[in-house]
């Protein structure tokens, strides 16, 4: 026997959950449907808004593969903001991974930022990355326009198809808003809408019944009269009263003569009745017509909905298959790289759900008007309401958008490797670098004690030696990119930097980060430096000569590298690092803080991470350092905080600066080393910027060029121009 009041509480209970579902569901998407004074098009894309919010921050969404490793660190949003990683200064311009990746469909951009998350010191990782771009086989070869061939197994019977994923990503995204998103869901598509009987929606003989009634309903409403009229005849047969179909169609003649509607057929008769009569007759017919009329609409309206449900089924169909054609892409790839283990088998999760729901819609056929089709109307209503109610397919579906932006940003990966744009990383192990820095620098313990027998003198005149040989052998060239003289210059500047490191550590040669031919990846035409940061570096040089560049290059590959373990270089040999720091374009708009306090507070919080984590590993990059104050302020705070920082081994920096004072007074500072930009200088009016990163302090004043290009007036020209002489 079936527990009746058990059914009936568990039935309640599941409702009860669902309505607070629902209500959940409400408060994050928004009143979605607003007044109709609001206009259609502002509500529609109101609810697009919110419906796409809603799918892009559930939490079983795709991942990328880096966000399942244990040793990754986010990335600072100070460093999204400076860097422009995910939002471009300019309203008409790209951010940086924009032009990294250069989305083109509807999924890659929405996604795109998914990739600002994390880096990661994971070196395993990072190599087996390097593998798995190198083993990708290129599907759209950078034009996502372009037709893709798969073979579709499930419900294509091994038949070829051709997949134009541009054109599918924007038509799915539209459907899946309308399918997932639709409040009236239900009533549109003529589903039982009370909560308690609504499990009987995925009943495909309930559907069935549903289905052929909503089908046959102006036919039913048509002869309804005529049914109501034979009805008593089979009562009348079931009670066993004799009575005859002549004698009761005899009757009903009677009885109809006598009705006031028999009457309206005849003119004569009906004129003869009251006026009441006459309008009562005459407002019956016009509401049967009106049933009928209201019966064949909702009949058309099904049979354009099951139109419509077949075609998005195949739509989803189509789509399923590409994207498990990618997944499997993917998985083969995957399946020898050891730090890809939870991300394949999430991967291979979502990809079984994928082909479950194909298998389902294998046995559904185009619609047309016949019995066999008749009878399959059920599963597929059955199917429709699924995709509305189960959270566990548009969770799948949901990942599987999310995994077709990462494959398009994959692609462009690829294309980018194939045509030499980006190189892979070379990474120094860290406990090799912790050895280095362990040694007293410049000395060995053999060293150590032949020093203490010497004179003084003697040492002083041998470290004089030492900084001669130093600033002779290590230098940090400029990249050349077209004759073989320069190239031999950057051997023999690699060289010596080897050299050097090995004299200054005794037996150890030291490792440090370096970059060969690195360059800025938005300009069309860069130009190409090569950096060695084993000290710290300070760059000077005039307005718009391009030290900024430099040093956003500098940070945006170490990202890339302890991302994807690629960056836009030749080749790059760095340790990772388990921090990133950035004081580029402070803002001085907070309310509480001047731009020198702002400035402040951001150096403070870089100190106070730097002296948390000794143990790790930093890299900083400092714009215009304390610029927001006076020269004489700005240069000794710089001198402070500068030479506390250079005590630190395990904290790789860079500054621009146009205080030559610093520069001068950490020239004696054996842990920081001096660059400038190279300038040609013609004339006042006349300079030529050469972008190249050499060794030295730049003292060219590149200020009245930029007031003779801004055209101001050659009286404020002249008089800069006098008291520049003065100073």
């Amino acid at each position: 026997m079936i527990d009746i009041a058990k059914f009936l509480t568990e039935l309640k209970e599941e409702q009860l959950k669902k309505l607070e579902e629902l209500n959940k569901t409400m408060e994050n998407s928004g009143n979605i449907h607003t007044s109709d004074t609001n206009g259609d098009a502002s509500t529609q894309s109101k609810c697009e808004s919110d419906i796409n919010s809603i799918f892009k921050n559930n939490k079983t969404s795709f991942r990328l593969p880096i966000s399942y490793v244990a040793d990754k660190k986010e990335i600072n949003q100070n460093i999204l903001n400076d860097l422009e990683l995910i939002e471009s200064k300019d309203p008409l311009g790209d951010s940086l991974y924009a032009t990294i990746f250069k989305p083109k469909s509807t999924f890659g951009k929405r996604f795109l930022n998914d990739w600002s998350r994390y880096y990661t010191t994971d070196v395993v990782f990072l190599k087996e990355s390097q593998q798995f771009y190198k083993s990708y086989e290129n599907q759209y070869g950078g034009d996502l326009k372009a037709p893709v061939k798969i073979i579709g197994d499930v419900g294509g019977g091994g038949v070829e198809m051709t997949i134009n994923p541009h054109e599918v990503y924007d038509v799915i995204d539209k459907l899946w808003v309308d399918i997932a998103g639709d409040v009236n869901f239900k009533q549109r598509f003529n589903y039982i809408d009370i909560p308690i009987l609504e499990r009987l929606n995925k009943s495909p003989g309930i559907m069935q019944l549903l289905s052929v009634y909503n089908l046959s309903s102006p036919v039913i409403s048509l002869l309804s009269p005529i049914i109501l009229m034979i009805i008593p005849f089979f009562i009348l047969r079931f009670q066993k009263i004799e009575v005859t179909v002549s004698g009761y169609i005899s009757t009903l003649k009677k009885i109809f003569a006598t009705h006031p509607i028999g009457k309206m057929f005849s003119l004569m008769d009906f004129s003869s009745l009251s006026w009441d009569k006459r309008i009562y007759i005459l407002m019956s017919f016009i509401f049967y017509v009106v049933q009928v009329y209201q019966n064949i609409m909702s009949c058309h309206r099904f049979y354009k909905n099951m139109i419509l449900i077949h075609k998005n089924i195949f739509i989803l169909r189509d789509y399923f298959t590409y994207t498990i054609n990618n997944m499997s892409h993917i998985l083969k790839i995957t399946g020898n790289l050891n730090t890809y283990s939870e991300f394949r088998q999430e991967l291979q999760h979502r990809k079984d759900k994928l082909e479950t729901l194909c298998d389902t819609f294998s046995g559904i056929k185009p619609f047309k008007l016949s019995f066999s089709k008749l009878m399959n109307i059920g599963k597929i209503m059955k199917i429709n309401y699924e995709l509305f109610v189960d959270n566990d397919i548009k969770e799948c579906v949901n990942y599987s958008f999310g995994f077709n932006a990462y494959y398009e940003h994959v692609d462009e990966i690829k294309s980018l490797i194939d045509s030499g744009r980006i190189n892979t990383c070379v990474y120094i192990d860290k406990t090799a670098t912790e050895a280095e820095d362990a040694t007293d620098v410049g000395t060995s313990p053999k060293s150590k004690s032949k020093s203490k027998s010497k004179s003084k003198p003697k040492n002083k005149d041998k470290d004089k030696d030492k900084k001669k040989k130093k600033s002779k052998n290590i230098s940090t060239t400029s990249a050349t990119s077209a004759t073989s003289a320069t190239s031999a210059t950057s051997t023999k500047s690699e060289v010596s930097d080897k050299t050097d490191t090995s004299e200054q550590s005794g037996t150890v040669t030291k490792k440090v980060t370096k970059f060969m031919n690195i360059y800025y990846p938005p300009y069309e035409n860069p130009i190409k430096n090569d950096v060695v940061i084993d000290k710290k570096i300070i760059i000077t040089g005039p307005n718009a000569a391009g030290k900024t560049t430099v040093i956003k290059s500098i940070l945006l590959n170490i990202i890339l590298s302890q991302q994807i373990g690629y960056g836009y270089y030749e080749n790059a040999e760095i340790t990772p690092y388990d921090y990133l720091h950035c004081y580029l374009n402070i803002p001085d708009t907070s309310g509480r803080d001047s731009l020198f306090q702002a400035e402040s507070r951001r150096c403070k919080e870089i100190l106070d991470c730097l002296e948390k984590e000794k143990d790790k590993k930093h890299f900083c990059i400092f714009d215009e350092l304390y610029s927001g104050t006076n020269p004489y302020e700005a240069v000794a705070s710089a001198y402070g905080y500068i030479d506390h920082i250079s005590n630190m081994k395990n904290v790789d920096l860079m500054l621009t600066t146009h205080y030559i004072q610093l520069c001068k007074n950490l020239k004696t500072n054996k842990n920081v080393k001096n660059y400038h930009m190279e300038v040609n200088v013609k004339s006042d009016y006349n300079v030529e910027y050469m972008y190249k990163y050499k060794k030295g302090i730049s003292k060219i004043k590149g200020g009245i060029k930029v007031l003779y290009d801004l055209e101001y007036p050659e009286s404020i020209i002249e008089k800069t121009k006098q008291l520049l002489t003065m100073l």
